[in-house]
């Protein structure tokens, strides 16, 4: 009991700001976005805000020592912080051919790689599926890419892989999307990323729902091992995924310390 009063000390603590919710230890699990407009919650977006920093002071450290071991499983070689390599290229090229046999004349489909570092995932996952499938996706401009990352991690591949990246989204956090992102995209891949680094996983999942076009598709790796969050030092990143109410989840492969999942919007 006395443990439970004072974790509802701590929610206190929070103003009671429109479209927040907090869990019982005070993380953010929902804030509105994007019908709730974020000057009408100013002390969550400045806690999202604040984490956000954060995690992109870590990782232009990682990128300046070099080599750095995240959580035990994201690792940089060479000085060049790598999120994951191809682990999901052919299981979001897979799901390219899927998305793009529905498509019509003048539609397009949209694929956001979220946290995707220097964009070798979304080259091999789109580059490689049309020249392979269809060229004429692309010169019918059907095919539109979306790349956030928090850093430039290495601004010389990623400025070589433009021909991949329509439109390349620098220091936004999964936490804070941009408003033009809500039910924009048809397939979300987010390899190493997004689970392994959000102090906010729960508002993580959400924006991921949030960012789906109906019918959306999001291809996710998430680590097998526990790991610190927000006010959680042993945080379960499958049971979150496993539990979740507005995505159908899928296990497709488990691989070096961490386990992907393709999920389906409801």
């Amino acid at each position: 009991m006395g443990e439970r009063i004072k974790v509802d000390e701590e929610l206190l603590s929070f103003p009671t700001e429109p479209g927040v919710v907090r869990n019982q230890s005070g993380r953010i699990i929902e804030t509105g976005w994007p019908r709730v407009g974020r000057q009408s919650y100013p002390t969550a977006v400045a806690e999202l805000e604040t984490s956000v920093k954060k995690q992109i002071k870590l990782e232009m450290t990682i990128v300046n020592v070099g080599y750095i071991d995240v959580l035990g499983t994201i690792r940089t070689r060479s000085g060049v912080f790598n999120l994951g390599g191809a682990t999901l290229v052919f299981e979001l090229q897979e799901l390219l051919s899927q998305k793009m046999k529905n498509v019509h004349q003048g539609e397009v489909v949209e694929v956001c790689d979220v946290g995707g570092g220097n964009g070798f995932l979304l080259e091999r996952g789109t580059i490689e599926w049309t020249n392979i499938n269809s060229r004429g996706y692309r010169q019918r401009n059907q095919l539109e890419t979306t790349l956030t990352t928090l850093i430039k991690h290495d601004e010389e591949l990623l400025d070589s892989r433009k021909n991949a990246i329509d439109n390349l989204v620098e220091g936004m956090g999964i936490e804070l999307p941009q408003d033009n992102f809500f039910e924009r995209f048809d397939a979300i891949v987010a390899q190493n990323s997004v689970f392994f680094w959000s102090q906010y996983p729960e508002l993580a999942l959400r924006n991921l729902y949030k960012m789906s076009k109906p019918g959306g598709s999001v291809l996710v790796t998430i680590p097998t091992a526990r790991v610190p969050v927000f006010k959680d030092n042993a945080f379960d990143m499958e049971d979150l995924i496993r539990g979740c109410e507005y995505f159908d989840c899928a296990q497709i492969k488990r691989k070096d310390g961490g386990v992907a999942y393709r999920l389906e919007k409801k």
